[in-house]
């Protein structure tokens, strides 16, 4: 089951670093993933991105287990001008 994320809003330019976390009731061996290219994750829940482009982007973020079972959550990050 993936955790709760919540909705980001960063200024354009800005390092992302933000790790997801889940958990499986069998134990089994999680990967994670994203739709994103602009905020990519690792197999490992890692996302370190840059806030490249100004805009609101719907992003799902997921989780799998080695039986192909997933978790998806759908994440609103909004990126601004910089000041």
């Amino acid at each position: 089951e993936l955790a709760f994320i919540q909705d980001f809003t960063l200024q354009k330019g800005a390092q992302f670093t933000y790790q997801l976390k889940a958990s499986d009731a069998d134990d089994d061996m999680l990967k994670f993933y994203s739709d994103s290219l602009q905020f990519p994750t690792d197999e490992n829940g890692l996302i370190n991105a840059s806030a490249s482009s100004i805009g609101t982007f719907i992003i799902t973020f997921g989780v799998e287990d080695v039986k192909g079972e997933k978790d998806e959550q759908q994440v609103r990050i909004t990126v601004v001008k910089s000041d």
